[in-house]
């Protein structure tokens, strides 16, 4: 954990956000499991500035507190298109009526 940690931390570098000067899906998927160091304490991740400017940069976007709130089942208003949930059960149903 420490090596990926100091690895981002140099692709990082003083960039804006993982990939560059825009969000990308490196940048959702860092954000998801980033939030591993905190229920497995194998690394702090303030020993990563960059990555933890980049973590509380992302944990403050509306999006992502949006998601968060889903996974707790909380409340969660969206401005976008969300429309509900869908179930590992229901996605292998449709499937295997698409099949």
């Amino acid at each position: 954990m420490a090596k990926a940690h100091a690895d981002l931390e140099g692709i990082l570098g003083d960039k804006e956000w993982l990939l560059g000067d825009r969000r990308t899906l490196a940048d959702a998927y860092f954000i998801g499991i980033a939030r591993w160091t905190e229920y497995h304490d194998v690394v702090d991740r303030r020993d990563y500035p960059g990555l933890q400017r980049l973590f509380e940069k992302l944990e403050a976007d509306p999006a992502v507190r949006f998601a968060h709130a889903v996974e707790r089942g909380e409340t969660a208003v969206s401005g976008g298109e969300f429309l509900g949930e869908v179930t590992l059960d229901d996605i292998l149903r449709q499937q295997a009526l698409a099949a």
